[in-house]
């Protein structure tokens, strides 16, 4: 399959186009044939991008893990998504992305795409979905949000 790799350079951290071996789903997961996906600019140079879980350098990552496909196959202990769904998603942050044919993702970690959004416009959802929770939840624990800046109150809890 065809995919985006991230080339350490001189000069930063490059995107090449390269061939590698199609994922297969195993054991809770699942196989999407990828439609869109969505790089986040400073995702080339996060830690999970650059190293492993148990904190190794990792080499030829591919990123991009927000995404939007249909799914063609599905592991063992899978349940309430089919082979045919079409689904939007992120993937583990330690894993390859979805700059590529297919990606691997978690069940809990997708969902149906709405019909009434294009395949790039549900790509383009679930990092920003995230981040918007993220600051609900820590504005319940003494931030607050103006803006474009999130400006940290009290961190004291109720």
């Amino acid at each position: 399959m065809k995919a985006m790799e991230v080339n350490r350079a001189d000069q930063g951290p490059r995107l090449i186009l390269v061939e590698l071996k199609k994922p297969e789903a195993g054991l809770g997961e699942i196989l999407v044939h990828v439609h869109a996906a969505g790089v986040t600019p400073s995702e080339l140079i996060w830690y999970p991008t650059t190293h492993t879980k148990s904190g190794k350098e990792r080499m030829r990552t591919v990123p991009g893990h927000e995404f939007s496909g249909l799914i063609t196959a599905i592991g063992k202990d899978v349940q309430g998504f089919e082979v045919g769904d079409e689904v939007y998603g992120m993937n583990d942050w330690f894993a390859d992305g979805a700059t590529a044919e297919y990606c691997i993702a978690l069940p809990q970690n997708i969902a149906r795409k709405p019909a009434t959004l294009s395949h790039e416009a549900a790509a383009s959802v679930p990092i920003g979905a995230l981040t918007s929770w993220q600051v609900r939840l820590r504005r319940w624990a003494g931030f607050r949000v103006f803006g474009n800046e999130i400006c940290q109150i009290s961190f004291s809890l109720p």
